[in-house]
């Protein structure tokens, strides 16, 4: 039963943390800015886009593109501008609803992996065992937020105020959760 518990407090606890982060704390949305005249931008997006997917400006080369190509698309980027931009047409499929559960049952997952991990250290202290958590969840968000920064070109602090905010997260359910297996074994 301690199992079950300590894996719900953690992933609701990361949730609510990722909710209260998005919507409170300056670091999720300071870098979005606005469009000049967002009604041309929508009218252009919407016929520049009429199907869901990824599009970017200039175009990412396909996978049959020579050498020179690619070369000519970074020169390109490079010197921009550049757009990245993903698509969900019609609007009415986007659900904030099932992107929450999505958000949720990933919660779920990564709660129960830390916790198997953990107990696989016997690690006895709470404190250290959060910190552990937060540095084991923090690497798995590594690869993909150093991607995105690399290859997107988000700005320097968006990557790093994601890592910290990945990590104090997991920090606090990893404390959490060990705080709740104490005296047990999973």
């Amino acid at each position: 039963m301690k199992p079950i518990l300590a894996i719900l407090a953690g992933a609701l606890l990361s949730f609510v943390w990722i909710l209260a982060s998005r919507m409170t704390l300056p670091w999720s949305t300071h870098e979005f800015k606005p469009f000049q005249d967002e009604n041309v931008m929508g009218i252009v997006l919407k016929d520049q886009t009429p199907k869901d997917g990824l599009y970017s400006y200039p175009p990412v080369p396909g996978p049959k593109a020579s050498l020179g190509e690619r070369f000519d698309w970074y020169d390109k980027a490079a010197e921009g501008p550049f757009y990245f931009v993903a698509v969900k047409n019609p609007p009415s499929r986007f659900s904030m609803r099932d992107r929450l559960l999505i958000k949720l049952g990933v919660q779920f997952l990564t709660a129960a992996i830390v916790l198997w991990l953990l107990g696989r250290m016997a690690i006895v202290n709470p404190l250290f065992a959060g910190l552990v958590a937060g540095l084991i969840v923090s690497c798995g968000a590594l690869s993909e937020d150093l991607r995105a920064w690399s290859w997107w070109s988000l700005p320097d602090i968006t990557a790093a105020l994601s890592l910290l905010d990945v990590f104090l997260r997991w920090a606090l359910a990893g404390f959490v959760m060990s705080w709740i297996m104490r005296d047990s074994r999973v």
